[in-house]
């Protein structure tokens, strides 16, 4: 009887977990977002690879990348593929058609951070800078990329609300001019709330120029 009952219980046990990895095989397959094959460059942390790569440049990336390339013999006889398969936190950028795409983890004004989507850099440098993502529908939006800080979208309440953005002004603490406008919230060097896009991103290109000034 003790036997019987074991049995029983370990039948269902099996398939709860099987239900489990039903289920998380559903969430995977309905977050999956659609890819294209493209030729491009990958610049990752320790190496430069060129070959083909599917990716999607409207949305989320898986968090594994494969890249493929075919390496033919000097007397074309014979054929090599080589395969690379990359994880997305390591990778900086994939260069495609000239054009450079960040791999970033982006901030919404809903604290939902959208991981591995691919941004262009708009205006800045490697430690502060803007990045603008379009959708599939050509909709634009700026994002503003701090030192050590996934990119926020240029209106969050992290820099909209008046109370963080001094937590904002500290990154800039080494450029002592800029870092005294910032923190009298000086006219042209702080974020009101209500302000546009336009807005916000006219104040974070001055405030990039000075800074970039400051540190030539």
């Amino acid at each position: 009887m003790n036997l019987l009952f074991k049995k029983k219980d370990t039948t269902m046990k099996t398939i709860f977990l099987l239900l489990l990895i039903l289920i998380a095989l559903n969430i995977q397959l309905t977050n999956a977002q659609p890819t294209s094959k493209y030729h491009a460059k990958l610049v990752a942390l320790d190496n430069v690879y060129e070959g083909d790569v599917d990716l999607n440049l409207y949305g989320q990336n898986p968090s594994l990348v494969k890249m493929e390339w075919t390496e033919i013999s000097p007397d074309s006889t014979k054929k090599t593929i080589h395969r690379v398969q990359y994880d997305m936190e390591a990778v900086l950028s994939f260069i495609i058609d000239k054009d450079t795409f960040y791999v970033k983890n982006l901030v919404d004004d809903e604290e939902k951070v959208r991981p591995y989507y691919l941004v262009r850099k708009v205006y800045g440098n490697d430690i502060v800078a803007l990045y603008q993502y379009t959708s599939k529908e050509g909709v634009k939006r700026i994002y503003i990329g701090l030192p050590r800080r996934d990119p926020y979208y240029v209106q969050h309440p992290f820099f909209t609300d008046g109370t963080n953005m001094y937590t904002a002004f500290v990154y800039f603490k080494d450029c002592d001019a800029l870092y005294q406008k910032m923190k009298a919230e000086q006219d042209g060097y702080w974020f009101k709330k209500g302000a546009t896009d336009e807005q916000c991103v006219s104040i974070w290109k001055r405030i990039i120029d000075e800074y970039m000034n400051c540190k030539k």
